[in-house]
């Protein structure tokens, strides 16, 4: 197998890695399992920012004074819509688009997730974010280093941390695949109504 072959089968595994994990999950990804529910009691988060769970499209976009525009909404099959905003989120050095997720059948706000579009390192953002989560909230209820598979002239690896905070679960992914001319790195911070993906 070529080097080249062998770097786009192995960035290609990890990117669906990194794609199942954006809304559209399956039902033993959506009850998330391995989150522990110590702080459930403790700490509870109702969303993001002025957005929260449950809210409607047309509520959500009152509170943004009506700057929400959709990007996807689903095949009539499916059930859910894709909204972002004009202006992007800034948190702490960064500013990164801001994309909500609704559930079409019950008109409710159910994921919030920040694309790294234009981002320069990814894992430099992971990082970031994680340190800024982990003083607001303590440590991840999971935490899974980046691990290095090395393979001919590069290597690629995985990283996530969540969080579960009553309400929500807050979960961070990175993916990394570099072949020693290419380098790319994916990241994404989901924000999640945990009582539609444990409770639905």
């Amino acid at each position: 197998m070529s080097k080249k072959i062998l770097f786009l089968f192995v960035f290609s595994v990890a990117s669906i890695f990194i794609v199942k994990h954006v809304l559209v999950v399956d039902d033993n990804q959506s009850k998330l399992d391995e989150i522990k529910t110590s702080r459930v009691d403790s700490v509870n988060v109702e969303g993001y920012g002025t957005s929260k769970w449950g809210m409607s499209i047309s509520e959500l976009n009152e509170i943004e004074k009506g700057s929400l525009v959709i990007i996807s909404e689903s095949d009539p099959s499916l059930k859910f819509a894709k909204f972002t905003k004009v202006e992007k989120e800034v948190i702490g050095i960064y500013s990164l688009n801001v994309v909500y997720n609704f559930d079409l059948e019950r008109n409710k706000l159910i994921q919030i997730y920040f694309p790294a579009e234009g981002v320069g390192s990814k894992l430099n953002l992971y990082e970031y974010i994680k340190g800024r989560l982990t003083l607001q909230y303590g440590e991840p209820d999971t935490d899974k280093p980046l691990n290095r598979s090395e393979f001919a002239d590069g290597w690629w690896g995985m990283a996530s941390s969540a969080w579960r905070l009553g309400n929500t679960v807050i979960k961070m992914d990175y993916l990394h695949v570099s072949d020693g001319k290419v380098t790319d790195g994916k990241f994404i911070l989901m924000y999640l109504d945990s009582s539609y993906y444990f409770d639905n």
